[in-house]
């Protein structure tokens, strides 16, 4: 994660805003289209579910810890775009040549409110939370790919500029990583412990 933040600070003021975003969206293929469509929509709520749920069986103060995490990433996405950068154009808007970008069959094609990714941000939500739930490497390795893959999804469909996923990819990573410290560190008693419901 560290050098994609360094990596990310780095290329953001030495490229164009959309340079990411048309050089993903240029790349379609029919295969890509109908992957990253419905790739894209696993933050909004199967994700969401799926982090809970594997909480839920584990630990409770892991299933708290996520519920929280995903409720101040909802939080800030909204006061973000609902006010802070409300208006904020996406490639759609702000491209010069609009027509140049691709546009995925089926896909609803948003103007404003882009900044941050609010899909990237869930996505680096729960899968942060898994990589801090296993001590598998490869399987912490896994999630930050398909966090990443989030991302990516974004700029292929057209939907967010590079430094939208960047700033979605660093919030959301933070909110998981403080949430889950938290709880791992204040709450600690055998109730907390536990599974919330054993099979």
């Amino acid at each position: 994660m560290l050098v994609f933040i360094i990596a990310g600070g780095i290329m953001i003021p030495f490229t164009e805003k959309d340079f990411m975003t048309l050089f993903f969206n240029s790349r379609h293929t029919l295969a890509g289209d109908n992957f990253f469509y419905y790739y894209t929509q696993l933050p909004e709520v199967a994700l969401i579910v799926f982090v809970c749920i594997y909480a839920f069986f584990r630990k409770i103060k892991w299933f708290t810890a996520s519920v929280a995490a995903f409720s101040i990433g909802g939080l800030l996405v909204g006061i973000s775009k609902l006010w802070l950068f409300n208006g904020y154009p996406r490639p759609f808007a702000s491209i010069k040549a609009p027509k140049v970008l691709h546009i995925v069959e089926g896909m609803i094609i948003h103007s404003t409110n882009s900044f941050p990714s609010g899909h990237t941000l869930s996505a680096f939500v729960g899968l942060s939370l898994l990589a801090y739930m296993t001590t598998n490497n490869s399987v912490k390795t896994l999630c930050f790919i398909l966090a990443c893959m989030v991302a990516v999804s974004r700029m292929y469909l057209g939907q967010h500029f590079f430094v939208d996923v960047y700033a979605g990819a660093i919030i959301g990573y933070g909110i998981a990583s403080l949430t889950f410290i938290f709880f791992t560190r204040f709450f600690t008693t055998p109730f907390w412990e536990r599974p919330a419901l054993k099979i």
